[in-house]
């Protein structure tokens, strides 16, 4: 077992970093569990211990000084500003949001749209009045659409799936 600094091998992470992208794609579409964090532990505990200890025991010098451990995460805007979910869904779920959303979508659709909305700004990642209504407007407009095409979608799928049969059938 190696303790100390890696040896960097530049050829090496280059290679990593630019071939292989397409295989590891191909390789995680037909094997659900491929590339997934942990699972190494299961289908091989012996390199799964082995790599623990070895990225505990050494350091890589190409990465020295990008540590993330010792950085405080502190908000970038207010810094002891806590969101409230009772107060934002308390405010979402009033007329002038709730108005947005057309009335040709069900119930149960309008309450995904709003809980969607109240899990955006919890998250900050919508901060104003105009960023909530655009996003509200968006998801009413993307589900109306998406519930018009996927009918449409899956006769199309049926007929090619048919297709695709009759070949298999008729060449093999």
């Amino acid at each position: 077992m190696k303790f100390g600094f890696r040896t960097p091998n530049l050829e090496k992470k280059l290679k990593a970093k630019t071939t292989g992208a397409v295989k590891r794609k191909v390789k995680s579409v037909v094997n659900p569990i491929y590339g997934k964090k942990g699972i190494v532990i299961i289908t091989d505990p012996k390199k799964a211990l082995y790599n623990k200890i070895y990225n505990k025991t050494t350091i890589d010098p190409l990465k020295m000084g990008n540590s993330t451990k010792n950085k405080k995460n502190v908000p970038k805007s207010y810094e002891d500003f806590k969101i409230e979910k009772d107060k934002v869904i308390e405010y979402i779920y009033q007329d002038n949001f709730k108005d947005l959303i057309p009335d040709e979508l069900s119930a149960s659709t309008k309450t995904f749209i709003l809980s969607k909305t109240v899990d955006k700004i919890i998250a900050e990642e919508l901060l104003t009045d105009e960023d909530i209504e655009e996003f509200i407007i968006n998801s009413s407009r993307n589900i109306r659409i998406n519930s018009k095409l996927i009918p449409t979608m899956l006769k199309v799928g049926g007929v090619i799936f048919s297709l695709f049969i009759t070949y298999l059938i008729i060449f093999k």
